[in-house]
């Protein structure tokens, strides 16, 4: 009785699944009317949020079942029911919309696959004896990176803790410079060059493997600085699983990324590749597919010779290399702690290098070892494989989203043949669900509409090489991104976001045409609805793409050393005999900002020494005091010789600990703080390029009259804008210490004020003399504006000068502030008035 109930009970589990899957599917096909097809529309975002209040796995894969649901109820909605096109053009047009949504249920499908139970693996200590621990040769590649950034990364991977006889630090020089080889010598680390540079970063690191021997092989970019901790907690796997191939581990970020730099509504925003590294290499690893991604990992020996070496054929040379190794049958593991830190890229035209080439190479994988086929791999690592690779033809599909609406704003075109309510009905719960479900995998690396934000950014630029690189997969050559760079002055670099400001003229001139449009309905039959839906899609589009723009406007970076928020304790020691228990605020290898007990007053007081803890001990460094300020000092190291700029990076970047994020850190905001911030950037947006066109300065963008025209016209709309009938012109004449706040002395900087109203434009500014100077440096807003060397009159760039609150600062070089009449120093402004929105500039 009991193995016939067993089986009763197993039919019955296999017929309940059976009838299950037939409604699924019979749910996914029935055709509804609008008012049904609404009421289950609101039924299925609404079970979405209420299944956000578990934080539960099973809560997360009903949520993204939710939305495959609710995405391909879509999907075969569009094919039966909104094809009925009728011109050559609506079937070109729409066609190709088609295809980019078909796309995108594709990649959603792959993603919620590979993401959807990411794997937390744990540390696996070492247990072998000490005379028993394999050996690791670990390399440093460089190429044409400056020893300033490759110095500190050689440092510290020689401090790793891990027995000295069973590791080498290799410093692979492809530049053939004396001074790297020089550098070797003196901190004592193996320097490796050839005669050429055949394969680039590959055959650097295969011309390594020739010469070397260790069982294990730990590549390090030469910008990424290992904490201690590095071999200690990733060797260990190795032991575990005698066919493990690669323990990868993230790629972390000291210094902000462009996005985050420019832009500051997303300085609260983890960096662009921190989703990759969390969620996305998390859930390869579940299915064992994580990627190698060319540093900060560790590599068995005998599969890299397997395979024979690093892969060069294509120009992503480490997720090459993993796939062959995986074809083979080892195995790859992602620990996701961060145990080292390297630079971003500085700006915004090297993040676009950067990702060319990652485009290039990642789809010349695609066509010339398709992981879909050939032997090695199990399903679920084809799928992850497939997903990373077909990401990367995402700029295609982005530019079709983004001009669709045009077809029917200036044509009339139709490329979904169904009313608007209908197109709505089933358009808004895809839209809706899937926003939810990519929150609730990504909410604590990205905020809602950042994902369309960087593509966006990348669009324009990438469609070239992912096209040429589908039909010559072996075009392009490997090109190193550019490090240690500094800005000067800040720019706003419109050659790259030209596209992006053509697009959105176009957009605008859309709006315009379409609505004029409705004036001649007896020509053009113009449906209300439909241009209001196309004219929603259309402003969404425009705010994505101006959010884009406002990642162009570079900031000055003329700091040295990178530094980063952290709280060490330090002791300081005085000239007069004091010493003080202080903290920090944040650290670089070039100096400290301290927050100084409360009570103790360090003006007039001559800082010498800073203690700080470092393994073994601690150890005090020579400083000199910068500035002081609400509380806190700041200092520079000073007479920073080879051994204490070897103490220095073991105290302040190699710890463990110091670059681990908060637990269970999501971004904060949630929704509404995403809509604000996507208004907040775009309106920013406008007002800058309303300026620049107004003013007709350098930097004036060229995209188009129209464009510009009909950008400067939508500003002049938005909420609180004041009309003005006409622009009338004026001089205003100030003198610098006329300005309505007290002139402030700190540090040699001789700082004031200078306050324009929210709807006053500068057209023209000039500097006038009075007297000689000596050297003083003037910068208006933290731009540099003049040098003053003579009496006389100096043009000064006038889009510095920004509405409301301007600072202004003369600087001398001898540390001295200057001794400025009111009359030495005036600054002619001429000013007219321009209706722009009230709203925070984008710094």
């Amino acid at each position: 009785m009991t193995a016939l109930a067993k089986r009763i009970g197993a039919a019955g589990w296999a017929v309940a699944v059976l009838c299950a899957a037939v409604v699924f599917a019979w749910l996914l096909v029935v055709p509804l009317d609008v008012v049904p097809q609404a009421v289950f529309g609101v039924l299925i975002v609404a079970a979405g949020l209420l299944t956000t209040r578990s934080r539960s796995r099973y809560a997360t894969i009903l949520i993204c079942t939710l939305s495959l649901f609710a995405s391909t109820r879509y999907m075969v909605w569009r094919f039966s029911g909104s094809m009925g096109l009728r011109s050559p053009g609506e079937w070109l047009l729409g066609g190709a919309l088609l295809a980019a949504e078909c796309y995108t249920w594709l990649v959603m499908v792959l993603s919620f696959v590979q993401s959807a139970r990411p794997l937390r693996r744990p540390v696996a200590l070492l247990s072998m004896a000490t005379d028993c621990l394999p050996t690791v040769d670990v390399y440093v590649p460089t190429y044409n990176e400056p020893l300033s950034v490759v110095g500190p990364s050689v440092i510290a991977a020689m401090a790793m803790d891990y027995p000295a006889d069973r590791f080498r630090v290799h410093l692979l020089d492809d530049g053939n410079r004396p001074e790297f080889a020089d550098f070797a010598r003196r901190v004592g680390c193996e320097y490796i060059a050839r005669a050429d540079n055949t394969h680039a970063k590959a055959g650097n690191l295969n011309a390594a493997m020739k010469v070397t021997d260790g069982d294990l092989i730990c590549v390090l970019d030469c910008d990424h600085v290992a904490t201690r901790a590095f071999l200690q907690l990733t060797v260990g796997w190795f032991e575990k699983d005698p066919r493990l191939a690669v323990v990868q581990t993230p790629h972390f970020f000291y210094s902000q990324d462009p996005i985050q730099r420019n832009i500051k509504a997303a300085e609260d925003l983890p960096g662009e590749g921190d989703l990759f590294y969390d969620t996305i290499q998390s859930g390869n690893d579940l299915w064992n597919a994580t990627f190698f991604c060319g540093s900060c990992a560790v590599i068995r020996r005998a599969a890299l010779e397997e395979v024979g070496g690093f892969a060069y054929e294509t120009v992503t040379e480490d997720a090459h290399t993993a796939l062959r190794i995986q074809r083979c049958g080892w195995n790859t593991a992602f620990l996701n702690i961060r145990l080292s830190a390297g630079l971003a890229t500085e700006t915004l035209n090297q993040h676009v290098a950067q990702r060319v080439r990652w485009c290039r190479g990642m789809t010349q994988i695609l066509r010339t070892d398709n992981p879909l086929f050939g032997p090695g791999l199990k399903l679920p690592q084809r799928l992850c494989y497939l997903n990373a690779l077909l990401y990367y033809q995402f700029p295609l599909v982005r530019v079709i989203f983004l001009v669709s609406p045009l077809a029917y704003l200036f044509f009339g075109l139709n490329l979904m043949h169904a009313p608007a309510g209908v197109v709505s009905v089933y358009a808004i719960p895809h839209l809706l669900q899937g926003m939810i479900a990519n929150q609730r995998l990504q909410g604590r690396q990205r905020r809602l509409f950042w994902g369309e934000i960087y593509e966006t950014i990348l669009a324009f630029h990438l469609v070239r090489p992912a096209l040429f690189s589908l039909i010559w997969p072996k075009a392009g050559k490997f090109k190193v991104t550019d490090k240690g760079l500094k800005l000067e002055t800040g720019y706003f670099d419109k050659d790259l976001v030209r596209p992006h400001l053509i697009t959105a003229g176009l957009l605008c001139l859309g709006l315009a045409f379409g609505y004029a449009r409705l004036f001649w309905p007896s020509l053009f039959h113009e449906s209300l609805s439909t241009l209001l839906l196309s004219t929603a899609w259309t402003i969404f589009n425009l705010l994505i793409l101006l959010s884009a723009v406002a990642v162009a406007r570079e900031g000055r970076q003329v700091r040295g050393h990178v530094r980063r928020p952290a709280r060490m304790p330090v002791t300081l020691y005085f000239a007069d005999g004091r010493v003080v228990d202080a903290v920090t605020s944040n650290v670089s290898t070039g100096g400290l900002a301290i927050v100084l007990p409360t009570g103790f007053d360090a003006e007039g007081r001559e800082v010498t020494d800073v203690d700080l803890q470092i393994a073994g001990g601690r150890t005090a460094f020579p400083v000199e005091g910068v500035a002081l300020r609400d509380g806190e000092l700041r200092v520079k190291f000073v007479d920073v010789d080879d051994a204490r700029e070897r103490r220095l990076i073991q105290a302040l970047m190699a710890r463990a600990d110091l670059w681990q994020p908060e637990p269970d850190r999501r971004i904060s905001g949630g929704w509404v703080r995403a809509v604000t911030s996507l208004l907040e950037i775009s309106s920013s947006t406008l007002r800058f390029i309303s300026r620049q066109a107004w003013t007709g300065a350098k930097s004036r963008l060229r995209p188009g009259a129209a464009a510009v025209g009909a950008l400067a016209l939508l500003a002049s709309l938005q909420p609180g804008a004041k009309a003005h009938a006409t622009a009338a012109v004026s001089d205003r004449v100030l003198s610098l210490n006329s300005t309505p706040a007290p002139l402030r002395c700190v540090g040699g900087k001789t700082t004031g004020r200078l306050v324009l109203a929210s709807d006053q434009v500068v057209l023209a500014a000039r500097l006038e003399l009075t007297r000689a100077a000596a050297g003083e440096v003037v910068t208006v807003n933290g731009q540099t504006v003049a040098r003053l060397g003579a009496a006389g009159r100096m043009e000064v760039e006038p889009a510095v000068f920004l509405p409301g609150a301007n600072e202004i600062v003369v600087a001398s070089p001898r540390g001295v502030c200057a001794q400025l009449a009111a009359s030495d120093v005036r600054i002619v402004l001429t000013t007219t008035p321009l209706a722009l929105a009230r709203a925070a500039p984008v710094a």
